[in-house]
């Protein structure tokens, strides 16, 4: 038990750092619709470089959370499987460190959800300036 409680805080700090990428993310995606909209072609590349690097650095990790995940005793593994994919209830949280560890790995899914919004708003944007070239 004190196992798996020392791997969730690190599943914990891991999402933790996540989030922090996403934000990042989240900053370089609005560098790039200002990009877009003076068509600086320089700067775009730019800005798609850094996001690229931020999305290895989340999918690294990602593969972080699952070495730790595998590590862990399958009540507990599978608890924590559940939060990860937003299945899990408010009422099935039974500590403070579960409750952290959800609404972090929240926070993250709401600022993806926003990137890729903004992603699309870009991309149409792009199309319809290529379109009409």
């Amino acid at each position: 038990m004190e196992n798996d409680i020392e791997m969730m805080i690190r599943v914990l700090s891991i999402l933790k750092n996540k989030y922090k990428l996403t934000d990042n993310l989240m900053v370089f995606t609005k560098e790039l619709e200002k990009a877009a909209e003076i068509n600086d072609m320089e700067s775009i590349g730019a800005v798609l470089s850094m996001r690229r690097e931020a999305m290895e650095k989340i999918d690294n990790l990602n593969s972080e959370i699952s070495r730790e995940l595998v590590g862990m005793e399958k009540p507990c593994k599978d608890k924590i499987k559940r939060i990860l994919e937003s299945k899990a209830e408010p009422d099935e949280l039974e500590s403070q460190l579960e409750m952290e560890i959800s609404d972090t790995n929240r926070m993250i899914l709401s600022l993806l959800e926003k990137i890729v919004v903004l992603d699309k708003e870009i991309n149409k944007r792009i199309n319809k300036e290529a379109a009409s070239a």
